[in-house]
């Protein structure tokens, strides 16, 4: 008689297991950003490794994390296409004049001494308008790096206002993605889940103005010397393009398209070959457009500044915030398909009594999965999913629940260093969380907002707790997997085993 094959054992990972895993990613990538010897990619798979080592101890099949990581990269895989060709848009942007008008007119027509305070204000619109942090960071905010370094505006400032900018459109708008993901996967009329946000949002955007105002008024050039730098790079812009109000019609369009729902990929590629055109319009040729599109555009004004300013985009610019963002993924993956992040969370809520205590044990949670899956999709849903129950036994309503997801699991992940959206935000700005982090205003003191709301009970949204428990057993309950972005489903259904 044949002897039977052994059969594989499968266990839950043990928290020391997942904390070592995450541990040791943390500190390898930490070590490597602050000591500054190296770029995180390496870092990132060396604790891929460990992480899957850990799960394969578990009885998992290497098949089974090779699946995770798979699906995770490959449900990204359209948001990793649009960062190539915004790339592209960047290049062709600067190339056909685009950038250096918007820049140009800007620096004609903002006060210096409330350009941050301005910038900020501008951002908020085209985030609130279309919906999207990157597009706001990609066309917007490439602008406004290039008034903040002709000012003399320290680059993290600059885009500190970009970005709380960036992130309150994202936030507010009924357009953004991550707003209709956090409503729906905790079953909140998408309108309501605004209207309930508000309440957090208004302080911490008043605090940004505040400060913006005055890191403003403390940063503006004054001198002659200082203005004199200012209009010689002003010179030199107008004398290397052809300018003209026209050219702002890209930004427009941008905001157009988005606004009546042109699919992003299509819609940004649209404006790339827009840009392309307003090259033709500049005097070059194909081949040099051709170059703008994939190396980027090169100034050669023979004006030091200037050509900084104008030297950057292009396809190939991308590819290492591209490849970065890969192997931030195959992590998420492992420790996701692994059940490591599960074991992680299940602790902090073994021992939570208190009403006050679970709101901050979901805000934490929302942040630390932003740490260790790198993602706030994944951020937003998990921290959902977990504490619906919770918050429906303590008679807490589901847009307390909705805010959080949003307060943290949105708008802090381009705080994280290797954070999916920080590394898009570096890409997009040129400079990383480390720098422009200390003044993103709003994306830190929301979360604080929310924790002093969730233990004073102000703006707490309250209901019978059996009536909110019939409603969240609900089978007509949203599932993640029906919202309408369906290039974030794979992860989202990967969860639902939690």
């Amino acid at each position: 008689m044949a002897k039977e094959k052994k059969q594989r054992v499968r266990r839950d990972p043990t928290l020391l297991e997942s904390t070592i895993a995450m541990l040791a990613m943390m500190v390898m990538v930490s070590y490597v950003i602050m000591a500054g010897k190296g770029d995180a990619q390496m870092p990132f798979i060396a604790a891929t490794a460990i992480a899957a080592i850990i799960a394969l101890r578990t009885g998992m099949t290497w098949a089974e994390l090779e699946a995770g990581i798979v699906n995770t990269i490959s449900a990204a895989l359209q948001s990793l296409i649009v960062i190539m060709v915004i790339g592209m848009v960047i290049g062709s942007w600067i190339q056909g004049g685009v950038v250096p008008a918007m820049i140009y007119y800007g620096l004609k027509i903002i006060n210096p001494k409330f350009f941050l305070l301005t910038i900020n204000i501008i951002c908020m619109i085209t985030g609130l308008s279309t919906g999207s942090t990157y597009t706001t960071a990609g066309t917007m905010g490439i602008a406004a790096m290039g008034m903040g370094s002709v000012l003399g505006i320290p680059p993290g400032m600059t885009a500190g206002a970009v970005i709380c900018g960036a992130y309150f459109g994202d936030k507010m708008s009924p357009l953004s993605d991550t707003t209709c993901l956090a409503s729906g996967v905790n079953k909140v009329n998408i309108f309501v889940h605004i209207r309930h946000m508000v309440w957090t949002v208004t302080p911490a955007v008043v605090f940004t103005w505040v400060m913006f105002t005055v890191l403003g008024l403390r940063y503006a050039p004054t001198s002659a010397l200082e203005m004199g730098a200012i209009d010689a790079m002003l010179d030199g812009i107008a004398g290397s393009f052809q300018l003209s109000p026209w050219l702002l019609l890209p930004m427009a369009l941008v905001i157009l398209m988005i606004i009546f729902q042109v699919p992003a990929l299509p819609g940004i590629l649209g404006v790339s070959i827009l840009g392309a055109i307003c090259s033709i319009i500049q005097g070059h040729g194909l081949a040099d457009i051709i170059d703008a599109l994939h190396y980027g555009y090169v100034s050669e004004t023979g004006i030091e500044a200037v050509d900084q300013l104008l030297t950057r985009g292009g396809m190939d610019s991308m590819m290492w915030t591209v490849s970065f963002i890969i192997c931030v993924l195959a992590f998420g993956g492992v420790m996701d398909v692994s059940g490591m992040l599960r074991t992680i969370i299940n602790a902090i809520l073994k021992r939570v009594r208190r009403d006050g205590t679970v709101y901050l044990c979901a805000v934490l949670t929302c942040l630390l999965l932003n740490i260790v899956a790198a993602d706030n999709y994944v951020a937003i849903v998990m921290t959902a999913r977990m504490y619906r129950r919770p918050f429906a036994e303590r008679g807490m309503m589901m847009q307390n629940l909705s805010r959080i997801c949003e307060d943290v699991g949105s708008i802090t992940s381009p705080l994280v260093p290797w954070n999916t959206c920080a590394i898009i935000m570096t890409g997009f700005l040129g400079v990383g969380p480390l720098v422009y982090g200390p003044y993103c205003f709003l994306n830190w003191s929301c979360g604080i907002f929310s924790i002093i709301y969730g233990y004073t009970g102000f703006t707490i949204a309250r209901k019978n707790p059996e009536e909110l428990m019939k409603e969240i057993d609900d089978p007509d309950f949203v599932e993640p997997r029906e919202i309408h972005k369906p290039w974030i489903s794979k992860p989202i259904q990967s969860l639902e085993k939690v």
